[in-house]
């Protein structure tokens, strides 16, 4: 099946929508991953944006920069510069916003959205299996409903440092939480 921009286009701009309108000040996005730039174009009908980064590895827009987005090239992005990062991919989103999160020291919306295309199974990355503590030997079921649990008991619970991740992400965003679809 071929991969679709933003299939839940409107829920995504609601989603950031009520989330950005906590923020105090005009927008300054990093949009990892991000394609046309269909959804930061219908955020701008709403939101005085003073600056949007959008990044991919195939460009689709002007001004993009073009990179492979993964955890070792996101940490050359000064993320003190932005106030509002979206890692909209079509997989995992764990290991960037891993990469990313201990460098976000003032109030920032991060917008994650796990994305599987396609029907039918789903495998677990390398980065969930660690960081849910899975032995690499032992096989796992490729299941979609598996993978989502994983996912978020990882962000709600231990990460591989001993802290909780969403105890991180509260205590750096002063309470403004996000997730996506």
């Amino acid at each position: 099946m071929q991969k679709t921009d933003n299939r839940n286009l409107r829920q995504k701009v609601d989603l950031r929508a009520a989330i950005c309108a906590q923020l105090t000040e005009p927008l300054r996005v990093l949009d990892l991953f991000s394609g046309e730039g269909r959804l930061w174009s219908a955020m701008r009908e709403r939101f005085a944006i003073a600056s949007y980064t959008p990044v991919d590895e195939k460009p689709r827009q002007p001004g993009c920069i073009r990179m492979k987005v993964d955890a070792r090239t996101v940490r050359a992005f000064k993320v003190q510069n932005f106030n509002c990062i979206d890692i909209d991919s079509y997989g995992e989103p764990w290991e960037v916003f891993a990469a990313i999160l201990p460098n976000i020291k003032t109030q920032t919306a991060v917008f994650l959205t796990y994305g599987h295309v396609g029907m039918g199974s789903v495998s677990i990355s390398k980065f969930l299996r660690e960081a849910c503590g899975i032995p690499p030997a032992w096989e796992v079921p490729s299941d979609k409903t598996l993978a989502r649990f994983l996912a978020s008991s990882t962000c709600a619970g231990s990460s591989p440092g001993g802290r909780s991740a969403s105890s991180q992400w509260r205590m750096k965003t002063s309470g403004i939480t996000a997730s996506s679809l």
